[in-house]
């Protein structure tokens, strides 16, 4: 398989995954159509072009599930009204999270200027047999992240 097939970039910094009716969607932002069939979507950080709620509300479903920092996952749960265990609260040395949905999530350090290095996190997902690297907002990689894509 292309490792790219399943990867379709939206805008900005958010990326779409689908692998055998499984999707998952990293922060979500200017989606144009609603589709309502995340089963997992990252949130890397709270600025706006990465948490923003009206897309949110688009890819997301009742059972959809959520990576995010505490910070987001708060703000989730009283906009949405989200059940605290469809919320996986990460920061940039948490170990990988696996979901139901088949996908693996290791959260990396993600730091520039703008984002201390606890604002945040990276992601490598593991997903499909294959590992992607979603910086989140960075500019500084450790030798020790591998992935394919």
């Amino acid at each position: 398989m292309d490792p790219l097939e399943p990867v379709r970039l939206l805008q900005h910094g958010c990326v779409r995954f689908e692998f055998n009716d499984a999707v998952v969607v990293v922060d979500p932002y200017q989606i144009r159509h609603a589709t309502h069939d995340a089963d997992l979507i990252i949130i890397t950080h709270a600025h706006a072009d990465h948490y923003s709620p009206a897309d949110i509300d688009k890819v997301r479903r009742e059972d959809t599930c959520f990576v995010t920092t505490p910070e987001i996952a708060h703000k989730l749960a009283e906009a949405f009204n989200i059940d605290n265990m469809y919320l996986s609260e990460i920061t940039y040395d948490a170990p990988t999270t696996l979901f139901e949905c088949g996908a693996g999530v290791t959260p990396v350090v993600a730091e520039n200027a703008n984002h201390p290095v606890d604002a945040g996190f990276g992601v490598v997902l593991e997903f499909g047999g294959v590992r992607y690297y979603l910086s989140g907002d960075t500019d500084v990689l450790s030798d020790s992240v591998r992935c394919d894509v």
